[in-house]
């Protein structure tokens, strides 16, 4: 997905945490939330397996699975282009799993761990559709100033190569007149 969008060789280190964001932490962090929503749901509908309680206390977060890693964190954007994550609503996304994590750690509503994990879900796609925008934002700025940068080398070329023929001909009416 990268090779042909040329974001592999962008240089700008926002869009490298930006496509670590949305390619890989975002349906990182989505999977492990809907993992979370179905063991929890089969946990609070009565079943007392240790093998889901394990898994419980075993679901990733939204801090290990989308802030966790300081190499790579998306945290690091913010201090490259401030109040990226702001923008992108990580706060109000960070509340909704605070939510989460009570309504799972109470087992008692299903309903509301079904409804409360939907609902993050939505928002954790939102963001991710909204990086993967924002990237092509980049990848289009990036063309326009490839297209005026065009102009101004085909400029350089032109006059070089006039300059070339100028010389060319100088050289060949002074060999010409010896």
């Amino acid at each position: 997905m990268c090779a042909p969008s040329n974001l592999t060789l962008d240089p700008d280190v926002y869009t490298c945490y930006l496509m670590d964001a949305a390619l890989f932490r975002l349906p990182r962090l989505i999977d492990e939330i809907d993992r979370k929503r179905a063991v929890a749901m089969v946990v609070s509908s009565g079943s007392t397996s240790a093998v889901h309680q394990a898994e419980l206390t075993r679901a990733g977060t939204i801090d290990e699975l989308f802030f966790g890693d300081p190499a790579g964190s998306p945290t690091k954007s913010d201090g490259v282009m401030p109040g990226m994550l702001a923008s992108l609503g990580i706060d109000r996304i960070t509340k909704m799993q605070d939510a989460l994590d009570s309504h799972v750690k109470a087992l008692k509503d299903p309903a509301a761990i079904d409804a409360s994990a939907r609902e993050l879900t939505a928002q954790l796609l939102a963001l991710q559709t909204t990086a993967l925008r924002r990237l092509d934002e980049g990848i289009e700025e990036r063309f326009a100033g490839m297209a005026s940068r065009l102009v101004i080398v085909a400029t350089v070329l032109a006059l070089g190569l006039a300059g070339a023929g100028y010389l060319f001909w100088c050289f060949y009416w002074s060999c010409a007149a010896a």
